[in-house]
């Protein structure tokens, strides 16, 4: 069958477009490959260009905005009314900037971008569907009570690449909030108030110094689908989360060197783990037991991992997809691979990027010695493995099984 494909652009978008305009303390030791190497074969990347049903988009009639010198205002064909503030300079002039005229459009998107501004303290009574308040370099300071009069209305809220620090508080229950980006900013914690936006589907804190996500902090978001931990100073994986909806759970480039027993044990619809660039050079028992009800992929590419002991994965599923290139894994390792490779060729699940479940060994420390007999003379699971034997200069699939039978004894 034809496994439905995990939408990769939405998972791995904002790896590297995060880190363009602030440069953090971590970032010289982890730093963010300019290409998005651990993408596997067929991985598309997309922007944040963030698309809403027309149902989800159209609830209801939204308040308008009465231009002055620092904003600009537009209604377009599908009724979006779009007010671009980038000019402003004064935080205050947006207060007496807003009305309450009702044009009758269905959402209302304000931007403010690239400005000077290093505060907001108002947006007046206006009901916001959208809010892109990004690559502002001085904006430090949000009043708690800016988003106030959007609480119920505000779909998406970006505010990447801005220069906000923790405490980040602000008021609301964004009942309906289901975009958050707060990539490339100082945070040092996940603010408090996320957890109480219960309609999340998408949350991104790349590129931040956040060092803990303590227990609890985000099991209150029953419907979160992505989450986004990229290149922060995380030394563990996020624990004990409840999160029933979650699909993608992105942490590249973290200095984690330890992975918790069971920590992903309730995390029944996962399907991608990334956890590549990471430090961790050693599983422990469990620390990989995911118990998903979906074909799923791990990622520890780039890790200084030598082995992937079979004990890893105990408690949990067998990952469908392996990615282990760039690691030091120097052996094919009966104990550790047979398990795995068995239980992928037993699979008919085919994914449109990933194709049929495999390992990717890609290294330049794999060797095919004799140790390698078991894979090499047995062609179900050859199939399922992908790289290259260093020594022989030769691809995987390309071993001759009789060489094998000859001088491996």
């Amino acid at each position: 069958m034809e496994f439905k494909k995990l939408s990769c652009h939405i998972t791995i978008a904002f790896i590297c477009l995060v880190g363009t305009s602030r440069s953090h303390a971590h970032e010289a030791k982890l730093g963010c490959p300019d290409t998005t190497t651990v993408l596997l074969p067929g991985t598309e990347i997309d922007t944040l260009g963030w698309t809403l049903s027309d149902a989800t988009a159209a609830r209801g009639s939204r308040s308008a905005a009465k231009c002055d010198d620092e904003c600009s205002c537009e209604t377009n064909k599908e009724g979006l009314f779009l007010i671009d503030c980038s000019r402003a300079i004064n935080p205050d002039v947006l207060r007496e900037g807003w009305s309450d005229a009702e044009p009758g459009t269905s959402e209302v998107r304000l931007v403010i971008m690239g400005s000077e501004l290093t505060a907001l303290n108002s947006l007046g009574n206006i009901s916001i569907t959208r809010a892109h308040f990004k690559y502002n370099p001085s904006l430090s300071f949000i009043a708690e009570t800016a988003l106030l009069s959007s609480a119920e209305s505000l779909l998406v809220l970006d505010l990447r690449n801005n220069n906000l620090t923790s405490p980040l508080n602000i008021e609301g229950d964004f009942m309906n909030l289901q975009f958050l980006s707060l990539d490339g900013n100082i945070l040092e914690t996940v603010p408090e108030w996320v957890n109480g936006c219960k309609s999340l589907l998408h949350l991104s804190l790349a590129n931040n110094l956040i060092t803990h996500v303590a227990p609890g902090t985000l099991n209150n978001l029953p419907n979160l689908q992505f989450l986004n931990l990229h290149k922060n100073m995380l030394t563990s994986p996020p624990g004990n989360l409840k999160l029933p909806s979650l699909r993608s759970l992105v942490l590249q480039a973290n200095p984690i060197t330890e992975m918790t027993p069971g920590a992903w044990h309730d995390l029944k619809s996962l399907e991608y783990v990334d956890l590549s660039y990471s430090e961790l050079s050693t599983l422990q028992e469990g620390s990989l037991s995911v118990a998903t009800e979906r074909p799923w992929l791990i990622s520890l590419a780039h890790t200084p991992l030598t082995h992937l002991p079979q004990h890893a994965w105990l408690g949990g599923v067998l990952a469908h997809w392996v990615d282990l290139r760039g690691t030091h894994i120097t052996t094919l390792d009966e104990r550790d691979f047979r398990p795995l490779l068995s239980s992928m060729a037993l699979k008919t699940v085919v994914h449109a990027d990933w194709g049929r479940p495999q390992i990717w060994f890609h290294n330049d420390v794999l060797s095919c010695d004799c140790d390698a007999k078991w894979l090499a003379t047995n062609a179900t699971l050859l199939r399922h493995a992908s790289g290259r034997c260093n020594d022989k200069n030769i691809q995987l699939r390309f071993l001759d099984p009789d060489y094998f039978n000859v001088f491996c004894f």
